[in-house]
C-alpha cells in the first residue's frame, strides 16, 4: 500500500512501502524551511523526502512552491525541539530506510544507492551509520574509524545525527524514537540526541553497524564544535547520557572522573566542585524526568 501526496497540516499522516523505499527524513523550522529545495534531487524511483516542518509563527507556513512534488511527504507542527521534529518525521513512515537529515545538508550523487546497497547486502545490519564529507578547502569532519565495525555499548566512535540510517520497521516494532530531553531546543540538554537514539538501538540489540563512506556533505562547522571540553553542555551531555543507562553507575563515573581529571581542571581553571555539580545536576536531571518520556506524534 502506497500513500504519497504534499501535505500541508498536522494530520497523523501514515506511508507505506516496501524495504527498496528510501525516506529522507528532513527537519526543519521556521523560515528555513525555504533551504529544503536545494536539498532534493530530481525525481527517482523509490526515493521520498519525509519533511517535517515546526513553526513558531504561523507566519513562517507558508511553503515554496519548489516542494509541491509527489516525492515530498511534508507535515507542519507548531512546537520546538529537534528531537520531537526527528520523532514527527518518523512518525510518517512505516518501512523502507531511513536517512536523518537536517536543513543544511546535501547528498552526494550516489548516496541512496550505497545507502540501500548496504542494507540489501548486509540483512543483518539493523542501523548503518556513515561518514560526512566537508566542503572543499575545509578539514575533515572528524575523525573516523577505517575498517567497518558492530558497535556495542563500550566500543563507538561519536556520531553526528546525519549519519545515520536504519531499517523504519526495527525501529518501530522496537519502539525506539528520538529522547527529547536532548537535542537542540530542548529544555536543558541542547546536544547528543543521536548517542541516546544509538544507546536504545544497543539496548534493544539491534545490530549497528559502521560502514567507512561518505553520504553526506556538511560543513565543517557545527554547534557542538563551539563548546570546550569543560563547557557546561558538555559536562551535562556526558552525565545525562550515562544516567539513562544507569543512575548509580553515572553517579561514581561522574565521582571518578572529576578525581582522575582534578589536576587538570584545576590548570584550566575549571572548579572541580562545579564541574562534579553540574554532572550530578545532569544526572537528578535525567532521574526525575525519566517517567516522563514518552513519544509524541
Amino acid at each position: 500500500m502506497e500513500e504519497l501526496a504534499l501535505f500541508k497540516n498536522d494530520e497523523n499522516i501514515k506511508v507505506f512501502d516496501d524495504d527498496v523505499v528510501i525516506n529522507v527524513l528532513i527537519s526543519t523550522i521556521d523560515e528555513r524551511i525555504n533551504a529544503i529545495p536545494a536539498i532534493l534531487f530530481e525525481k527517482q524511483p523509490n526515493i521520498k523526502y519525509v519533511i517535517s516542518h515546526q513553526y513558531t509563527d504561523p507566519k513562517y507556513k507558508i511553503l515554496p512552491g519548489l516542494l509541491n512534488r509527489d516525492d515530498v511527504i511534508l507535515s507542519q507542527i507548531s512546537s520546538r525541539g529537534l528531537s520531537r521534529n526527528r520523532n514527527n518525521a518518523l512518525s510518517l513512515v512505516e518501512s523502507g530506510i531511513a536517512i536523518i537529515a537536517d536543513d543544511d545538508v546535501r547528498y552526494l550523487p550516489d548516496s541512496f544507492q550505497k545507502i540501500r546497497a548496504v542494507f540489501q547486502e548486509n540483512p543483518d545490519t539493523d542501523v548503518a551509520c556513515f561518514k560526512i564529507q566537508t566542503c572543499e578547502g575545509e578539514p575533515a569532519y572528524k575523525r573516523y574509524p577505517d575498517e567497518s565495525y558492530c558497535f556495542n555499548l563500550e566500543r563507538k566512535h561519536y556520531l553526528s545525527s546525519i549519519e545515520i540510517t536504519f531499517r523504519v520497521k526495527k525501529i518501530k516494532n522496537n519502539n525506539i524514537f528520538f529522547d527529547e530531553r536532548f537535542g537542540a531546543g530542548s529544555e536543558k540538554i541542547p546536544a547528543g540526541e543521536e548517542e541516546a537514539f544509538i544507546q536504545d538501538c544497543l539496548a534493544k540489540k539491534l545490530r549497528v553497524n559502521y560502514y567507512p563512506f561518505y553520504t553526506v556533505k556538511h560543513s565543517y562547522q557545527s554547534s557542538t564544535k563551539q563548546w570546550s571540553g569543560y563547557h557546561k553542555t558538555r559536562i551535562w551531555i556526558t552525565a545525562a547520557l550515562e544516567a539513562r543507562r544507569s543512575v548509580p553507575k553515572a553517579v561514581a563515573l561522574a565521582l571518578f572522573r572529576t578525581a582522575r581529571q582534578i589536576l587538570y581542571l584545576i590548570k584550566n581553571k575549571v572548579n572541580p566542585l562545579y564541574y562534579v555539580f553540574e554532572c550530578f545536576s545532569a544526572i537528578w536531571y535525567i532521574f526525575k524526568t525519566n517517567k516522563q518520556v514518552t513519544r509524541r506524534d
